[in-house]
């Protein structure tokens, strides 16, 4: 959330910010420094406000429920790009190489008219690539970014929602793609660490960005210890595959906080 409430309105007729003396003096600081935007960017993420946890001080918190002077951490969910980003990251799939241009139909070929528009398969015109590639068509919205509250592309969108729905958390149970990179997350582990305890750390460090607790990882072992018993003859691969689905969709990798 901006220092303006009012995203697409930052002039006299939207709200006013919070707090103004903080957008004062980073606009002073901006100035003084030759407008050099990544100093202003170095400052706030140094600063305490800015590493604060999402729990936040309770005494502060009761002053700023609302946390509108930013009291603690605003806790939020990644959005649509950036969950996908993150999923292929850390399996070891994301392809950060540039893509082609997308394979649309031949131009002679084109009849498109208001009634008639185009239409692709985005299956056709997906890949491996970072989601900023992927092709946006204005009549016919990507289902993972559409289900994950990206912007519609026919509107003019200052802020997106952000929702916690049902189907959200069946598509990451049974996504073809969380599959995917949870076998593919999987086999990274085994190749990378030994001993069953380094691999659990890894994993977590990779997915979540800081090592697991003592409950988590007996949580995780339970887990593992669950999954061959159940599957006996099943390969090794497959225990930690349904583990590494567990920790790319669980709630620290999708939130930040």
């Amino acid at each position: 959330r901006g220092l303006v409430a009012t995203t697409s309105d930052v002039g006299g007729r939207g709200a006013a910010p919070s707090p103004p003396e903080l957008l004062d003096w980073l606009a002073v600081r901006v100035t003084e420094s030759g407008w050099k935007v990544k100093d202003l960017h170095r400052l706030i993420m140094r600063s305490h406000t800015y590493r604060q946890s999402a729990e936040g001080d309770p005494a502060a918190v009761a002053v700023d429920p609302d946390n509108r002077w930013l009291a603690r951490w605003p806790r939020r969910a990644l959005d649509a790009e950036t969950l996908r980003d993150t999923i292929l990251a850390t399996s070891g799939l994301l392809d950060r190489s540039s893509p082609p241009p997308h394979p649309f139909p031949a131009v002679d070929t084109w009849a498109f008219t208001i009634h008639q528009p185009f239409h692709g398969p985005h299956d056709h015109y997906d890949s491996d690539r970072r989601s900023v590639y992927l092709m946006v068509q204005r009549n016919r919205r990507h289902p993972f970014l559409a289900l994950f509250d990206a912007a519609d592309p026919n509107q003019s969108v200052a802020v997106r929602d952000a929702t916690i729905t049902p189907t959200q958390s069946l598509f990451l149970m049974n996504s073809p793609l969380v599959h995917r990179t949870g076998t593919a997350f999987a086999e990274r582990i085994l190749a990378t660490a030994s001993d069953r305890a380094a691999r659990l750390r890894l994993a977590t460090e990779l997915a979540w960005g800081r090592e697991p607790e003592a409950d988590e990882l007996a949580g995780m072992e339970a887990f593992l210890d669950q999954v061959r018993a159940h599957s006996p003859g099943a390969p090794e691969r497959e225990s930690w595959g349904a583990l590494a689905r567990v920790l790319l969709t669980g709630n620290p990798a999708l939130f930040v906080d």
